[in-house]
């Protein structure tokens, strides 16, 4: 019993190494990505996060595109209905004209 409790206290230990190391990880890629601390970054690296750069712009030129695609179709249709009740006013305001 003794040693499975070692054994889990180790393991929970390792994953807590782990969860640090990973946050660390991804504090210095983000860091990277921002621009920040790339003088010690390789060649390699640098081309590494310019094509993840890249990668990111398309995919967010992308969902803008899309956004605007949809915000424009709303807007043509919100315009032909406007269109719509401005002729159904306007035959309703020659009617009371007439009589």
């Amino acid at each position: 019993m003794q040693q499975v409790q070692h054994d889990i206290a180790k393991m929970v230990k390792e994953i807590e190494d782990i969860e640090i190391f990973l946050k660390f990880e991804i504090y210095w890629c983000l860091r990277k990505l921002l621009g920040q601390d790339l003088g010690s970054c390789r060649v390699e690296e640098l081309q590494d996060i310019d094509d993840q750069l890249e990668r990111s712009l398309r995919s967010i030129r992308a969902r803008k595109a899309l956004l605007f695609k949809e915000q424009i179709e709303q807007l043509k249709a919100k315009e032909k209905l406007l269109l719509e009740e401005n002729a159904r006013l306007s035959s309703k305001v020659n009617l009371k004209v007439l009589f």
